[in-house]
């Protein structure tokens, strides 16, 4: 075990994050004691968890609440039709990993096709939007820090199952001007 806090950090780097030592094949358990205040948390989509907002079906698997703030998870299921409009987060940056399907990315001036498997980091300030080239689009969206998901609450209803809604309404059949005073959190 180290002996002083000069060796600790010049000896850190050989330490996985359980506080064992591959080199020395030693334990060090002081490794680790500063743990995060979080707790553990399992969820899985259920209808209890979900919104239908424009069109778009919105599960809050991680809240703002989960993480002290430090980050939100939602998965979202899409059609072609209820993309948003284009739009900046000026709070947050934001991560789309595709579950299911493609679609096409316009992140200021570049344009990027994703996939199944592939994701995309959307840093705050930058303005984008996106056009599903999918039947059908699932993604996991990752904000941080955590809270946009409120922003969805205002023209949300609780979803009653876990598809897609019918006869919803979606950005392209609304007032804009309306959504975007509802989005600014």
């Amino acid at each position: 075990m180290p002996s002083s806090s000069k060796s600790i950090s010049k000896d850190l780097a050989q330490w996985d994050m359980f506080g064992h030592n591959s080199v020395r094949d030693t334990w060090f358990p002081e490794i680790g004691k500063e743990a995060s205040q979080l707790k553990t948390l399992k969820r899985t989509a259920s209808p209890e968890l979900s919104k239908w907002y424009m069109g778009i079906l919105l599960t809050s698997l991680v809240e703002k609440k989960d993480t002290e703030g430090v980050f939100s998870l939602l998965e979202a299921t899409l059609a072609p039709g209820n993309e948003p409009p284009p739009h900046v987060h000026t709070l947050e940056d934001e991560l789309f990993y595709v579950l299911e399907g493609e679609f096409d990315v316009y992140v200021g001036e570049e344009a990027l096709k994703l996939k199944t498997g592939e994701c995309i980091i959307l840093p705050k300030f930058k303005p984008h939007a996106f056009v599903i080239r999918s039947p059908q689009l699932r993604v996991l969206i990752l904000y941080s820090p955590g809270g946009v998901g409120g922003a969805f609450c205002g023209e949300s209803t609780p979803a009653q199952n876990l598809d897609l809604p019918s006869e919803a309404i979606t950005y392209s059949m609304s007032d804009l001007d309306s959504v975007i005073t509802v989005c600014r959190y």
